[in-house]
């Protein structure tokens, strides 16, 4: 301890001789590192002291600007430690000079509860990272620090080219039983049309309160998707416009989850507006109360009932009542899924009692750097308008590990789905190649 003592006074006599003599016996990379002890002993004065005088030799010096900010939070100077620490990030040069700044930065506004900010510059410092040790450290402090924020958010973004954007039919044409019987084209808009699928959403909690028990939160969702059709799909169909696929939805609710002994108990209630090709689509009331549970050699279970309240704003008699019980286990790669339902309405076209059987796959270990998953669901569906469905979908994804930025991964996806159907205008075909990101942490 004497020993640093002696060294940093003369650290600081030369930060007070500016260019002087004193300044001189030392070099810039002996002052940074008495002021990185400073800083971690705690002597906030003498590291600001040496980060002075490293700018005064190099007034754009990202390691001494640093020095500054995590000299000044020491002292308390928040926004002066923010600021500098800004400062510091527009100066750098490298990886380390840029990983430091983040760190700094995200620390200061931390500290004055700025945390959703905080990680963003802690997702900038796992991107700059100069080694493992510190990639780890960063991960360790977005953790802290997302785990102190009441605020988590999750940003989904996709882009998919599809043979169907529509959810046009696959015939050409339909039967109507007048004069014995005849065949009548469909529609070009009634058809399969092709495009770009887009999809962009927003979503997340914001916590009330939290107890060892009990956890209060309000939940939100914006979302919205569209497509864009190809030049063929616009050919065919010239009286469609893009903007006629826009779908947006906003929710927003209320979630209590209560932890019991081996499970977790969530209850949820939402409510919500959407909107399909620029007009008022329907109001919902959503009310659902979830069972999470873990069994033994890691088996873990999930046991949802919902009711779910729609109001048409565009027909009024097609509004619905659906009722719905969904369960899930899972093993190791392995999830199985069952979902039932009962649609109540006015509108035969709408009433429906349906079941989705699911199976998934998620790869425990990447394969070649990517992670692999698969899926596959057949759906039954009957009305009662007579009309009865059966649908089979199988997807693949694979998340390119190696490509991550800010800690999002591109996920590559090809989805197909194939619906049959007794009401011709129900049966499509739907393939699709998907790029999407998804947060590593």
């Amino acid at each position: 301890m004497r020993r640093f003592a002696l060294g940093l006074a003369a650290v600081l006599w030369g930060a007070v001789a500016g260019s002087g003599a004193g300044a001189e016996t030392l070099t810039a990379d002996q002052m940074r590192t008495f002021g990185t002890e400073a800083v971690l002993r705690g002597y906030a004065d003498e590291a600001l002291g040496v980060a002075e005088a490293l700018l005064v030799r190099d007034p754009d010096d990202s390691g001494a600007m640093t020095l500054r900010a995590q000299a000044l939070r020491i002292k308390g100077d928040l926004a002066g430690s923010a600021a500098a620490a800004r400062r510091a990030w527009d100066l750098a040069d490298t990886t380390a000079e840029r990983y430091a700044a983040a760190t700094a930065l995200a620390q200061a506004l931390s500290l004055q509860n700025r945390r959703t900010v905080a990680q963003y510059w802690l997702r900038q410092a796992t991107q700059n990272a100069p080694n493992a040790a510190a990639r780890a450290q960063a991960l360790q402090d977005f953790a802290y620090v997302r785990a102190q924020n009441p605020l988590r958010m999750q940003v989904q973004a996709s882009l998919r080219p599809s043979n169907n954007v529509n959810g046009g039919t696959r015939e050409d044409s339909f039967y109507v039983p007048i004069f014995g019987g005849i065949d009548l084209p469909y529609l070009p808009s009634d058809r399969a049309l092709s495009g770009q699928v887009w999809a962009l959403g927003v979503s997340g909690t914001f916590k009330l309160r939290e107890t060892v028990r009990v956890q209060d939160a309000l939940t939100f969702t914006l979302s919205g998707q569209g497509a864009a059709l190809s030049d063929r799909s616009r050919a065919a169909a010239p009286a469609l416009r893009n903007g006629d696929f826009t779908f947006g939805q906003v929710e927003g609710g209320y979630r209590r989850k209560l932890a019991l002994a081996d499970s977790l108990i969530t209850l949820d209630l939402t409510a919500g507006h959407s909107w399909y090709g620029g007009k008022d689509l329907a109001d919902s009331l959503r009310g659902a109360v979830t069972l999470d549970t873990k069994g033994a050699a890691g088996v873990t279970g999930s046991l949802t009932a919902s009711l779910d309240r729609q109001v048409r704003q565009d027909r009024r008699q097609s509004s619905s009542t659906t009722y719905g019980v969904e369960g899930e286990v899972a093993a190791g790669a392995w999830k199985l899924g069952l979902d039932l339902s009962q649609a109540v309405s006015p509108d035969a076209g709408v009433a429906n009692a349906a079941g989705t059987v699911s199976l998934g796959w998620q790869a425990e270990q990447p394969v070649m750097g990517l992670n692999l998953g698969a899926n596959v669901a057949v759906r039954f569906a009957e009305y009662e308008s007579g009309r009865a469905d059966r649908r089979v979908a199988l997807g693949l994804s694979a998340s390119v590990l190696g490509l991550a930025y800010l800690g999002f991964q591109p996920v590559l996806s090809l989805d197909a789905a194939r619906n049959t159907s007794t009401n011709t205008r129900f049966s499509t075909d739907t393939v699709g190649i998907g790029l999407s990101l998804t947060s590593s942490f």
